[in-house]
């Protein structure tokens, strides 16, 4: 944007199509932990996964203000923010398959008996 390479109107339609598919995976992790237990027994992983979203979520709103009034800062710090978000799902990822190859472990030994 800085640069010229893409138009206000190009980086705007871009953030949209990210803030709508953000809107509608974060509006679906809220669900799941609505229909399952699945909160009450990984709290640590859903809390790490849902401040990851949360963080992504603020980055993109900085870009956001970055096309409202034209400061740079508001590119940089949105895309600090936006790496510490997915810093921080990835590190839920990586919970949740720890805790998918501990129930296989499991799993296993119960059924060698």
């Amino acid at each position: 944007m800085q640069r010229g390479r893409i138009t206000a109107e190009q980086f705007s339609a871009y953030l949209q199509e990210l803030s709508n598919i953000l809107t509608q995976r974060a509006q679906a992790i809220y669900d799941n932990f609505e229909a399952t237990d699945y909160y009450a027994e990984n709290g640590e992983e859903c809390d790490i996964g849902v401040s990851g979203v949360q963080s992504y979520e603020g980055g993109v709103n900085e870009l956001w203000q970055f096309l409202e009034d034209g400061d740079p800062d508001h590119l940089s710090n949105g895309l600090v923010q936006i790496w510490e978000g997915n810093q921080r799902i990835i590190e839920a990822m990586r919970i949740n398959r720890e805790n998918r190859e501990a129930l296989a472990l499991l799993w296993d030994q119960l059924q060698d008996g």
